[in-house]
């Protein structure tokens, strides 16, 4: 498909409803169609891999089709150089939570990238380290403990940025590792009392993740 067929097919998927409920989650999107998420996994199935199309619809400006342009990018081929040309504009959650959830996170520089941004003084630069870690735990597999342990130190160090979309990050980063299997469990909630102790005994970030880590459901679901 070509960038004008894509736009088009875009356009007539987009929804003032989704455009409203993006404002009111703090997306900010100025070139936006409004285009469900299950619509733009639509398109992305009948373009499957086209990498020279994910770069024009980056170029593009329009949100929809950045979104997309994760989903057909081809991880084998986008550089940690491309990822920095398109950190300027990640200034949403949610095209820093797709880049990593379809893009990043099956690039071979991802692991230096996630110590590079995480001690950014951008926010949007800063989430997606952290962002990864989360994304990460979830589908590296083969990871080893290790590498999420050495996360949780990474972790604990985010865990007094206040601003919004850091310290939600950061969160996510200790939920999801912590529920990977049971020894990380057990190291995230160490970060969390880390966390209350060392820096703020009313901290969110810890009291929460501490919160769903002892869920009694959560730890029913979590593997030896």
């Amino acid at each position: 498909m070509k960038l004008e067929e894509v736009l088009s097919e875009l356009e007539a998927n987009g929804r003032e409803d989704v455009r409203e409920g993006r404002a009111r989650f703090g997306v900010r999107a100025p070139s936006s169609f409004g285009v469900p998420l299950p619509a733009i996994k639509s398109v992305a199935k009948q373009i499957k891999k086209d990498h020279q199309l994910a770069l024009e619809l980056w170029r593009s400006g329009n949100h929809d089709a950045r979104i997309l342009s994760f989903m057909v990018a081809d991880p084998k081929q986008f550089t940690a150089a491309d990822a920095e040309d398109w950190m300027p504009e990640m200034t949403s959650w949610d095209l820093t939570d797709g880049a990593a959830l379809y893009l990043f996170r099956k690039c071979d520089w991802v692991f230096d990238k996630i110590k590079e941004w995480i001690k950014s003084d951008e926010e949007f630069r800063k989430r997606e380290g952290f962002v990864l870690m989360a994304v990460l735990a979830v589908h590296g597999k083969k990871l080893p403990n290790t590498v999420f342990i050495d996360w949780l130190d990474d972790l604990f160090e985010g865990a007094d940025d206040k601003r919004n979309f850091v310290k939600k990050a950061v969160n996510w980063g200790i939920r999801q590792i912590g529920k990977k299997n049971t020894t990380l469990r057990m190291n995230a909630l160490i970060t969390c009392e880390r966390i209350l102790s060392h820096k703020d005994k009313l901290n969110w970030i810890a009291l929460d993740a501490k919160r769903e880590l002892n869920d009694p459901k959560i730890i029913a679901r979590i593997r030896t």
